[in-house]
């Protein structure tokens, strides 16, 4: 069968970070926003207990630096850390091979590279994430299948939504058919 979209490019840093950095503000992002809120709050009690005791402004700018410090590690620097340590794994398995074909059919995506081929059903993309170079596609296991948005040879961006929404429409049609 020939694939109706075909997607070539080579994973680079920048590409994985980009992509690994989108999946973690989808994913980790409400979770540290709401967690750097909490702080926030718990400052603000913290800061209102000290003044109305009397106690001195320095303990309350002390406070503020520390919540701004632990604030700033969650929403930027542990996502980065797990972009790094995301990227050395990858380079630990895959080595200089970081080529990835992935081709399109109709019930299926297959992804070519680093001397395996993996193939995701189109009923597995949960979701479509978009950053300003990549296309990402999220399968129920987790997974991110990154395309080049400029790395099509044959189809495009549209043709793949197109595609996997097309698909899981006709799965939704005949399973209210059951």
């Amino acid at each position: 069968m020939e694939p109706l979209v075909e997607n070539r490019f080579t994973i680079t840093k920048e590409l994985y970070y980009e992509g690994t950095l989108r999946v973690t503000r989808e994913s980790f992002g409400p979770f540290a926003k709401k967690a750097t809120l909490a702080l926030a709050a718990a400052w603000a009690v913290l800061a209102a207990a000290t003044l109305l005791s009397r106690g001195s402004a320095v303990f309350v700018l002390i406070e503020l630096v520390v919540i701004a410090l632990v604030g700033v590690w969650l929403n930027v620097f542990f996502p980065k850390s797990k972009a790094r340590r995301g990227w050395r794994a990858l380079e630990d398995r895959c080595g200089t091979d970081l080529e990835r074909i992935t081709r399109f059919y109709e019930d299926r995506l297959e992804i070519d590279g680093a001397g395996a081929e993996v193939t995701i059903p189109y009923e597995d993309v949960e979701r479509f994430l978009s950053s300003e170079h990549l296309l990402i596609l999220l399968s129920t296991d987790k997974k991110g299948v990154l395309l080049d948005r400029n790395g099509f040879v044959m189809g495009g961006e549209d043709l793949v939504r197109e595609l996997i929404e097309q698909y899981r429409a006709a799965l939704d049609g005949a399973d209210e058919d059951e």
